[in-house]
């Protein structure tokens, strides 16, 4: 929760929450009114207000740069793949924003969709592991993955993979990848966490035993 004041002495500035109790304080000193109790309920006040405030962590797919070992990857390089969709079926997130476990950061990509982030996201990881991905006009022959996700946030992704050719279906796997959280409270951080739960998200696909064998059948 963050609350937003206007300084109406100066309209074209605005002051947080914690501003406005500082300036409180400040004006009750200076009319030599802030008794003790007064100074212990606004430094609680203070303190309920600084725990409970959120952050919110601007994500970009231009920032996302796949930082995993390409070394078990091999048998992948050179392949093609096809994109099709990726789906955000999350009914605790919304079209632009997911959420932190503990419900108070906020992690968004605007101006692009949460799809569209994840689709160009899972792109470049799968371009990373040596892949060619195509987003419009593949082959019939080329193997289509759509991936929905049921549940994310900070430190899950819960996800649906789904790889067919000729319309069959040759693999369909529920998906869950965790993390652990991010120590720091920094939003460049947490920003970089995100990262690596699409990196973490995208290797333990191409590392499943069942994916392998289906992708390599049909290409």
């Amino acid at each position: 929760m963050v609350l937003i004041v206007l300084d109406f002495r100066n309209p074209l500035k605005v002051i947080s929450a914690e501003g406005l109790i500082r300036n409180i304080c400040k004006w009750l000193m200076k009319i030599g009114k802030l008794s003790k109790i007064v100074l212990i309920v606004t430094g609680l006040a203070l303190f309920l207000i600084s725990g409970c405030a959120g952050k919110t962590i601007r994500l970009a797919p231009d920032h996302y740069q796949p930082a995993f070992s390409t070394a078990d990857f091999g048998s992948y390089k050179g392949k093609q793949l096809y994109l099709f969709t990726i789906a955000n079926h999350d009914s605790n997130a919304g079209d632009f924003v997911y959420r932190s476990e503990n419900g108070r950061d906020a992690y968004d990509p605007a101006p692009v969709t949460l799809e569209a982030y994840l689709w160009s996201c899972f792109k470049k990881a799968f371009e990373r592991a040596g892949m060619t991905v195509w987003e419009k006009g593949a082959s019939a022959r080329v193997p289509i993955i759509q991936v929905r996700f049921n549940a994310i946030s900070d430190r899950k992704f819960h996800f649906e993979a789904v790889l067919r050719r000729d319309d069959v279906r040759l693999f369909q796997k529920v998906m869950l990848i965790r993390m652990e959280p991010v120590a720091s409270k920094d939003a460049a951080e947490l920003e970089q966490g995100a990262y690596r739960m699409v990196d973490e998200s995208v290797t333990a696909l191409l590392k499943d035993a069942d994916f392998h064998k289906a992708f390599l059948s049909a290409i």
